[in-house]
């Protein structure tokens, strides 16, 4: 049963199968305009169900994204944490070295969780 589910999930794409098409039996002498625009209509109906369809995996793709800002969002505030504690411990102790290099990567550090929150914001939105 497992395994099944791994192949389900691996192999789903969220498409919709083809609809069915109803063609009309035409006689020969029947104009050409008509079968044209019986041509235009089918085609725009199938760019229809095909837009339909790409809105699932649309989500999937977005909700997939919206999950990785934040895993990354969250090793960044470990990676914060981590340095603050850096920076205090070579503060309280010079002897350690210098504690601005830890303080650059910090600030490295709090713009890039700044800009993914950011980034996670405006794709909640949508």
């Amino acid at each position: 049963e497992r395994d099944q589910e791994i192949i389900v999930e691996r192999y789903k794409s969220g498409d919709l199968p083809p609809v069915d098409f109803q063609f009309e039996e035409m006689s020969l002498g029947t104009e050409k305009k008509s079968k044209s625009l019986i041509m235009r209509m089918s085609r725009s109906n199938l760019s229809q169900n095909r837009d339909k369809q790409n809105l699932f995996q649309k989500r999937r793709k977005l909700l997939k994204h919206i999950e990785n800002c934040q895993l990354e969002i969250i090793k960044g505030i470990k990676e914060m944490r981590a340095l603050q504690l850096m920076v205090q411990t070579y503060t309280e102790t010079p002897n350690f070295g210098d504690a601005r290099k830890f303080q650059q990567e910090l600030d490295i550090v709090y713009q890039k969780v700044h800009k993914l929150e950011q980034d996670l914001t405006v794709l909640t939105r949508d």
